[in-house]
């Protein structure tokens, strides 16, 4: 295989470049190179390039490298995974006949189908962890829908809300984010099989069969394309990107809610670590996990974007490069999805302490202007005027919401209209009620509680449809591998 070169690789060359590529090629895709060759000898006897002899010799050969070349076996000498599997069913069936295999195709094509396989297998698992998160959090509103908290913008108190709207907003979020998966999935499953080194081959490589019997759901026309592209690469580890930082600003919430002077939000001990000089310490270490985590597949991104970056459009060692941190990436998004699901089921809302906060943070005061407008017939703008100079008076003499009285509002009033508005404190105080508040919201996708409660219903249905997706996703590559199995025994008969 290196007889066009004379010399053998530098030390420094296969200690520190081949052999841990091949080390984690072999730990990565051995099990789908062994697929997709075993794909490509039934394909050849089926088409008659091969001899019937000759494939299944061949497909024995393969059975015997699957269960005899271990990781120990390796050796970077043969260059990469592809030759030592060459090797390997060479020295066990010769080389006139183990030799055929490679007719019409090139370590480009089958690398490129390795890459795809290994991606499509990845989004998939990472899509079967985001659905049990978005599971969880539908288990979570059923318990919590009703639960009165303050709504925040710039951290600041806002207006009241529930947690059951709390949870939707982050559910329709992961829910675009599972979207951007499932397209990463359908770029990515599509079959560059049969392209040879990128030019295609003089012989009459089926490729249909390739594709159908590796799990894909269609053929990459172009045969350049098949080799040169790893746009599919880019877009699923743009699409962890996105479900990190979704998950990472949801963790962040409940992170800020758990700490004492918010004291929201409690973690039990199975998400919590303690420290090793402060003995009253209770840490959310599992919060600080997840985004933390979230790191990892921006690394992964970067770095792909830099090695794809002004490289020729065919094939180069480059490519190859952008899938190194490639697993890493995963690896992390998987334990963060994971550890989010985990604090979620093990934290507990302190019902009356959210409570008592959205009744005197002065968060429901929008509300009193809303019930101005609506009982006084002023503008907003007026009414806006009138209870923000209320609530600036209160706070300055060291009062809360219960010093927002109807004596003060047409005091008020009478100084910026000029007329008393004559609201009781019953209304007031109506009007100030965090419950009523949230349940007064009239717009379409609010807090009130038939609106969440369709919300409830949509994210069930959604989530359903979506579960059936996947388990249809992996059992359509399940019959592909079935099949496969089915001709290798007519041709093994």
């Amino acid at each position: 295989m290196r007889e066009r070169i004379s010399e053998a690789m530098s030390d420094f060359f296969v200690n520190n470049i081949e052999f841990p590529e091949l080390i984690k090629d072999y730990d990565a895709i051995f099990e789908y190179e062994i697929y997709a060759q075993r794909a490509y000898a039934v394909m050849l006897t089926k088409s008659g390039i091969i001899d019937d002899i000759s494939g299944k010799a061949i497909l024995g050969g393969l059975k015997y490298v699957k269960t005899h070349l271990k990781k120990e076996n390796l050796k970077a000498e043969y260059e990469d995974l592809y030759y030592n599997i060459e090797k390997c069913l060479i020295d066990r069936i010769g080389v006139e006949i183990g030799g055929k295999l490679h007719t019409g195709r090139s370590r480009n094509d089958i690398g490129a189908t390795m890459n795809r396989m290994q991606v499509r297998s990845s989004l998939l698992e990472v899509m079967g962890n985001l659905l049990q998160l978005q599971e969880m959090l539908i288990k979570k509103t059923h318990n919590e829908q009703d639960i009165i908290i303050t709504g925040y913008t710039h951290t600041q108190p806002a207006q009241p809300t529930c947690m059951g709207h709390y949870y939707m907003a982050v559910f329709n979020a992961l829910s675009r984010d599972f979207v951007r998966l499932k397209n990463a999935f359908l770029n990515t499953n599509i079959c560059p099989y049969g392209a040879a080194a990128s030019l295609g081959a003089a012989f009459p490589i089926d490729r249909e069969f390739l594709a159908r019997v590796l799990g894909f759901d269609s053929v990459l026309e172009n045969s350049l394309d098949c080799i040169a592209s790893k746009d599919f690469l880019l877009e699923a580890e743009m699409a962890y990107v996105n479900l990190l930082i979704t998950v990472s600003r949801f963790a962040q919430d409940l992170y800020m809610w758990s700490t004492y002077e918010f004291g929201l939000l409690e973690f039990g001990g199975q998400v919590a670590v303690c420290s090793s000089i402060m003995p009253q310490k209770k840490n959310a270490a599992g919060l600080e996990y997840v985004k933390s985590k979230a790191s990892h597949p921006m690394g992964t991104l970067m770095s792909t974007l830099t090695a794809l970056k002004n490289i020729p459009f065919t094939n180069n060692i480059d490519i190859h490069e952008a899938l190194w941190l490639y697993d890493e990436g995963v690896a992390e998004t998987n334990k963060a999805l994971g550890m989010m699901k985990e604090c979620l089921k093990y934290s507990r809302i302190n019902k009356e302490r959210a409570y008592k906060m959205a009744r005197e943070n002065f968060c429901a005061v929008t509300g009193l202007a809303d019930m101005l407008v609506k009982e006084c017939n002023i503008s907003f703008e007026q009414a806006h005027y009138i209870v923000g100079t209320m609530v600036g008076e209160v706070i300055q003499n060291g009062k809360g919401t219960d010093g927002m009285t109807s004596g003060l509002l047409d005091k008020t009033a009478e100084e910026y209209l000029g007329k008393a508005l004559g609201v009781s404190d019953k209304m007031i105080s109506l009007a100030l009620e965090p419950y009523c508040n949230v349940q007064s919201k009239v717009t379409f996708g609010g807090p009130q509680q038939e609106s969440v409660e369709n919300m409830i219903l949509k994210a069930e249905k959604c989530s359903a449809g979506e579960r059936i997706w996947l388990d249809e996703k992996r059992q359509f590559i399940s019959e592909g591998y079935m099949q496969l199995g089915l001709e290798e025994e007519k041709i093994m008969q």
